[in-house]
C-alpha cells in the first residue's frame, strides 16, 4: 500500500527554470516529476535532484515512455476533459493524466491544465501544470499563461 500523496517540490523547480525562461515567459528548461518523461528529453536538464523521492525517479525507460505517451495523448485529444490511465505490469508502475481545464491566451495559443498522477512501488505523487501548444515546438510548460478574451480553441 502506498502512503499519502506528497505535494511536488516546486521551489527547486521554479529556481531551476528561471534562468532559462524566454521573453514570452515560457519555461522550456524545467521539469516536473509528473511530466519529466515528456519534457526532459527535449530540454537536457542536468540536475534532477529536485525529483528525489518522487515516483518518476524509480521508473525505468519503459515506464517513462508509457507515462510520456499517455500525457501526450491526453494533451492532443480534442476532448476538453480527456483522461487516460497507463500501467506497466512488468514493474507495477502506473499513472493517470487528465485535462482539468483549457483556455486560449489573448494571442490564440491553446493551453491546458494537466493533472498527472504517478505511482511506483516506492512512491505516489501528483502535479497539475499549465502547458501550451506552440507551432513547431509542441507542448511546453507555461505557468504564466492567462486566458484571453476569446473562447478556448481546440489544438
Amino acid at each position: 500500500m502506498l502512503g499519502p500523496m506528497r505535494p511536488m517540490r516546486t521551489s527547486a523547480v521554479q529556481q531551476a527554470s528561471r534562468p532559462a525562461t524566454s521573453k514570452a515567459g515560457l519555461v522550456s528548461a524545467t521539469a516536473l516529476a509528473a511530466l519529466s518523461a515528456l519534457l526532459l528529453p527535449r530540454i537536457g536538464l542536468a540536475d534532477w535532484s529536485f525529483l528525489k523521492g518522487t515516483a518518476v525517479t524509480t521508473f525505468n525507460k519503459d515506464d517513462r515512455d508509457r507515462m510520456a505517451e499517455n500525457a501526450r495523448a491526453v494533451l492532443n485529444s480534442a476532448d476538453a476533459s480527456a483522461k487516460q490511465d497507463w500501467n506497466n505490469p512488468a514493474t507495477g508502475s502506473s499513472g493517470h493524466a487528465e485535462v482539468v481545464g483549457q483556455f486560449s491566451t489573448s494571442d490564440g495559443t491553446v493551453c491546458k491544465r494537466l493533472r498527472v498522477v504517478n505511482r511506483s512501488k516506492a512512491a505516489e505523487d501528483s502535479s497539475t501544470q499549465t502547458l501550451c501548444k506552440y507551432a513547431g515546438r509542441g507542448w511546453l510548460l507555461n505557468p504564466d499563461a492567462k486566458p484571453g478574451d476569446a473562447p478556448a480553441k481546440t489544438p
